[in-house]
């Protein structure tokens, strides 16, 4: 009886031994929409979004963030602006997205256009005072996190 309790005994020790620990998971932790740095040789403007946005936390588990725009008549005091002499604006993400489209609103009358970005990544600008949106998309679910973010900067070109 003896004999056969020291070989469970060992049996059930060599198993927990053989035994890998379990791999953690780890990864950079992105619970919020990388931000857009939109620059021209007068400044800079760090924006801020609406979004859909789901990441994995420290813990693996899938969270999500909406944010939504206030009240239309505070969406002109929210938006950052910028006026410029320049040609182009150059845009920076923390994270660069799978998909960006940009358009632009008028300001003075409302008429909106799709933007092309320069092949240097860069936003040609019109003269005017423009309302730009730049919605960019994080698509590949294979990574810790994805959704949209829609940016909005009013640029004015002299």
């Amino acid at each position: 009886m003896k004999k056969m309790f020291f070989a469970t005994l060992l049996a059930v020790l060599l198993l927990f031994s053989a035994c890998e620990k379990a791999p953690e998971f780890t990864h950079e932790v992105v619970s919020q929409p990388p931000e857009l740095v939109v620059t021209v040789t007068e400044g800079s403007v760090t924006e801020h979004y609406t979004c859909n946005w789901s990441y994995l936390d420290e813990n693996g588990q899938e969270s999500t963030l909406g944010v939504t725009p206030g009240m239309r008549e505070d969406w002109w005091n929210q938006t950052p602006q910028l006026v410029t002499a320049d040609q182009t604006a150059r845009l920076s993400f923390a994270l660069p997205p799978d998909e960006l489209a940009v358009s632009r609103y008028s300001v003075t009358d409302g008429s909106s256009t799709f933007c092309e970005l320069t092949e240097e990544g860069e936003l040609p600008l019109t003269p005017g005072s423009w309302t730009y949106v730049f919605m960019a998309q994080w698509t590949d679910e294979t990574r810790p996190y994805h959704g949209w973010a829609k940016y909005t900067v009013c640029i004015g070109k002299n």
